[in-house]
């Protein structure tokens, strides 16, 4: 839809760029939501570290609502092996 301007369920044309897909809100301050989450190894304490990554916008077809995600930053998102493989 991004590239062709157009919704390929209803061929609808009012199509809104959604620049930050919220996933949590602690008031005035929404946190993005990300596709998905990285192992960073562990703590000294021996916890698993985490980290999310690759930020989501969003395209949506304002008749009929269908709607396609896209990750922001993708080359941040690597393999860790754990969570983030290669297929």
């Amino acid at each position: 839809m991004r590239k062709t301007k157009t919704c390929p369920k209803c061929s609808g044309k009012k199509l809104l760029d959604i620049a930050m897909v919220p996933d949590e809100d602690d008031g005035d301050h929404p946190a993005p939501a990300r596709i998905a989450v990285r192992h960073e190894g562990f703590s000294y304490m021996g916890n698993e570290k985490r980290r999310t990554v690759g930020d989501l916008q969003a395209i949506v077809c304002s008749d009929c609502g269908y709607t396609e995600y896209y990750c922001a930053n993708p080359k941040a998102i690597e393999p860790d092996g754990k969570f983030i493989r290669w297929l």
